[in-house]
């Protein structure tokens, strides 16, 4: 194709994309993922950066062609590197252009992708926001091409995460610099270095650098060169200050960072249990996420709202077209300070809002359950136990007579990264909890003790023994939603840190009454 004609192109598509970015619909065209191997040392790596973890997420998802390079064919990198998500991963792969694959194949396949090269993007439109992820080069993708060819940096998002150099451990060996594709690492009078202003956060030299001199941070609390020259006394002070400074912003990072991997275990946790019972679904997506039990209990049943929209109305109506195909009654749930962009229409519509859930952290997970009283605590692992559990969270959380085995399936007892527990009290069953491990996350969920047992000190004791699991799986912090009653319990442990979702009940009980 001649350079004119693919001038006149991309242009057509920068005005494209220009308009959607003008109307609000959309922030960027795309936005930087870093390779899953420059990120894994982090103990708090935001799960949404991990493209293995935004495929684990989806309902569906298809590789395909990178339509750029199988286009414009202006390198030999490899073509099937791209996955579609979801709705349109379903379409493609009815249409022929794309194919499923496991997660096996997926991992291997952007492993490739990261030894050619390929930066790893997010594509967006605005209707199904993230569609489509891709793994780009600099010679064929739009986007690459929109920084580099035409001016436009802001049409790309940056990572959420920056490389950092040790200029110590750096061999100046100058890999980094044909890895980059951004400009951040470059070869200057013989010597490497690094424009930290560049950087987007693609971690493509991480994974190529032998020496581990080049590690990703999270943006915003990285470290900087120490000013190591002594200018006297008030220059020190100067100096303590400013570190005073970086560690109170370094600390803020960290709680929101902490917070944002809370949410995520909160809509994976959820998505777990809701697409394991007998009749569940689980759809996750850039805005949204849909938790859909099957059961006639709105406890179980929510549309979980991530992001600020500028269509309230059209969110809302598409989760009432969602349950209303199920007759189900069910909740809409908000981060804190969401919900006042919805509260008029709420109002409007008949939704009355219901006690805030309070989630709760903890820094530190136990090392031993000091408990001394009448309770032997069980591991599920054999389908009686598994029973108990059931009954236990049937009676405790007042689901409809014999829901049980369908709210909580064999197929939730065997999840890799859980574990359930049953405690019992001279052979009775009388109290649950379940762990549920995402990153570093310890999320306890399902603790529950039956009524006639409570007040003996058995719902520490069995939220002590999923901590305890979370601390073998090398999880460095935990968190669950706790009720009013429950919150004594877990000040006790050390949890603290309370942040809300807030919570509107959908207007009417039109709940089915079969399973």
């Amino acid at each position: 194709m001649k350079k004119e004609e693919r001038d006149e192109e991309l242009e057509k598509r920068l005005h494209m994309v220009d308009g959607w970015v003008k109307e609000g619909k959309i922030p960027c065209s795309s936005k930087v993922v870093p390779v899953r191997q420059s990120v894994e040392f982090l103990q708090w790596v935001l799960p949404t950066q991990q493209v293995i973890e935004i495929l684990r997420n989806s309902r569906s998802f298809a590789l395909a062609d990178c339509l750029c390079r199988a286009k414009h064919k202006r390198c030999d990198n490899p073509l099937e590197v791209c996955f579609y998500t979801n709705d349109v991963a379903d379409k493609k792969v009815e249409q022929g252009a794309a194919r499923r694959v496991s997660m096996q194949e997926a991992a291997e396949t952007l492993k490739q992708a990261n030894e050619h090269g390929l930066v790893h993007l997010t594509i967006y439109n605005p209707e199904q926001h993230v569609y489509a992820l891709c793994s780009c080069c600099e010679c064929c993708c739009h986007d690459i091409e929109f920084m580099k060819k035409l001016g436009r940096p802001d049409l790309v998002a940056h990572a959420d995460y920056v490389a950092v150099v040790d200029t110590d451990a750096c061999v100046q060996c100058g890999a980094c610099t044909e890895r980059c594709v951004f400009g951040a690492q470059s070869g200057e009078s013989g010597a490497v270095v690094f424009h930290q202003d560049k950087c987007y956060g693609c971690g493509l030299c991480v994974s190529t650098c032998e020496s581990n001199a080049i590690r990703m941070v999270l943006r915003g609390s990285r470290p900087r060169q120490s000013d190591a020259s002594h200018d006297g006394e008030g220059g020190l002070q100067e100096r303590c200050t400013s570190i005073q400074a970086k560690e109170t912003e370094r600390a803020v990072n960290l709680d929101r960072a902490r917070q944002e991997l809370v949410d995520h275990n909160y809509v994976l946790g959820m998505g777990l249990l809701t697409s394991n019972t007998i009749k569940g679904e689980f759809f996750n997506s850039f805005k949204y996420s849909i938790f859909n039990s099957g059961v006639p209990n709105r406890m179980f049943n929510v549309f979980f709202v991530k992001e600020k929209t500028s269509s309230p109305a059209k969110l809302l109506e598409k989760a009432e077209r969602f349950f209303a195909s199920g007759r189900l009654p069910f909740r809409v749930s908000f981060k804190e300070g969401l919900e006042n962009h919805f509260l008029p229409l709420l109002s409007e519509r008949g939704y009355r809002e219901n006690p805030p859930e309070t989630v709760m952290t903890l820094s530190h997970l136990p090392d031993k359950n000091s408990f001394q009283g009448n309770l032997e605590i069980r591991r599920v692992s054999s389908p009686v136990e598994l029973s108990h559990f059931q009954d236990i969270i049937e009676k405790s959380y007042s689901l409809p007579p014999g829901s049980g085995p369908f709210v909580i399936t064999d197929r939730i007892s065997n999840l890799p990264d859980s574990d359930l527990f049953v405690g019992y009290s001279e052979n009775e069953p009388a109290c649950a909890s379940m762990l549920i491990k995402t990153g570093p996350v310890a999320g306890i969920y399902w603790v529950a003790t039956l009524e006639r047992f409570r007040n003996r000190g058995f719902g520490k004791a069995i939220t002590v023994a999923s901590l305890l699991a979370g601390r073998e799986r090398r999880c460095t912090f935990a968190c669950l939603q706790a009720s009013v009653m429950g919150k004594p319990v877990y000040h006790k442990i050390g949890f603290d840190n309370p942040y809300n979702y807030r919570n509107y009940s959908s207007p009417e009980e039109t709940g089915s009454k079969g399973f």
